[in-house]
């Protein structure tokens, strides 16, 4: 009787040698291994390993020819105390279920149908490299430190479903093709798509951050901000417009500060207390009206007309008030609250605008 169909044998954990897991499933190469003690169930064409503690580094490295022999291998329930490896290698179908592994996941030069991860644990970081995914590649309800994707392409669409990040995902120079990448219930804050061709992008309960959250994130850069806001243009997600356009200009903020660009620094500082970035009518309504009021109360003491501050709104007067003053303060004051009045108003309307607009 082969090892796995016995039923006590999915009761408990198993130690089993990494290698003794490679024969098993690679028998057909093997000269000196006994086909009849495999380490795994056989059903419907699906080579499953249950309850099994792989001690050592799992590695399927240059088994070109293994979705000939081999169409799906199933670990279930599974412990690997090393890496995997699934490197120049062309598989079928490997699905993780329930499983934890504590090293890194490498997925590199390779050829996959599919791969999926359901209710796993990677406490290293899953890497796709040079790899070719002829299937999908789905993520449920996994956790992991951190997953890069570097010219990989994928010809099926690539889905990820309630994962928790430690990190961040990042993706440089691959390509989707006419397929789709899907987020679901997903941090989005840590996600980079800044070089990928997604052609399309489906987010599904994926609810955007707030911009205070994604700037102490220590993950997000200006770059990823300006990304995210460029999709979520293509996708016409106004609030997404909105939030990344304030991201960005945070980030520009931030950097002015290390640089010590004081100038970049003030005029930034001005904009985001002015207009959150013209992204914010109700705040540059209410700065207007304390251009506005503050002259106006002034007037009661005499020392100021508010006739003036009225007249600095274009087109509010046909004719510019004479400027008589007692002092050189009055007049420089008086010129202050002309250039403050407009710029504010031009600044609510620009508010507006955006928000019309998106």
């Amino acid at each position: 009787m082969r090892k796995g169909q016995n039923s006590t044998y999915f009761q408990k954990f198993t130690d089993i040698a990494a290698q003794d897991v490679l024969d098993s499933v690679f028998y057909f190469l093997s000269t000196s291994y006994n086909p009849d003690e495999k380490y795994y169930v056989f059903t419907d064409n699906i080579y499953t390993f249950n309850l099994a503690n792989v001690v050592g580094e799992l590695s399927f490295q240059n088994y070109a020819d293994l979705r000939e022999h081999v169409p799906a291998i199933h670990f279930q329930q599974c412990h690997f105390s090393g890496d995997i490896h699934l490197t120049e290698c062309a598989c079928d179908r490997i699905i993780f279920s329930n499983c934890t592994i504590e090293g890194h996941l490498f997925c590199e030069a390779g050829i996959f149908n599919r791969l999926t991860l359901n209710d796993s644990t990677i406490n290293g970081n899953a890497s796709f490299y040079d790899s070719v995914f002829e299937g999908p590649l789905v993520f449920r309800r996994t956790k992991l430190n951190a997953a890069t994707f570097v010219r990989s392409s994928f010809n099926h669409q690539v889905m990820f479903r309630l994962c928790e990040v430690e990190r961040n995902f990042e993706v440089k120079d691959t390509v989707l093709e006419n397929n789709m990448l899907i987020l679901e219930d997903m941090p989005l804050e840590k996600f980079d798509i800044g070089t990928a061709e997604i052609n399309k992008l489906i987010l599904s309960n994926c609810r955007w951050p707030s911009c205070e959250k994604i700037s102490s994130s220590n993950i997000v850069t200006e770059r990823i901000a300006r990304d995210w806001k460029n999709k979520a243009i293509s996708l016409s997600d106004t609030g997404a417009v909105s939030l990344w356009h304030q991201c960005e200009k945070e980030f520009t903020l931030k950097r002015a500060r290390e640089t010590k660009n004081w100038f970049m620094m003030f005029l930034l500082f001005c904009y985001r207390q002015l207009s959150m970035y013209g992204e914010s009518p109700a705040r540059a309504a209410i700065w207007l009206f304390l251009f506005l009021t503050i002259p106006f109360l002034l007037s009661f003491t005499g020392a100021y007309s508010s006739h003036y501050a009225w007249a600095g709104i274009p087109f509010f007067s046909k004719a510019a008030p004479s400027i008589l003053h007692k002092s050189t303060g009055l007049k420089l004051f008086w010129l202050f609250t002309q250039g403050a009045i407009t710029l504010q108003l031009s600044l609510l309307f620009f508010a507006i605008r955006n928000k019309l607009r998106r």
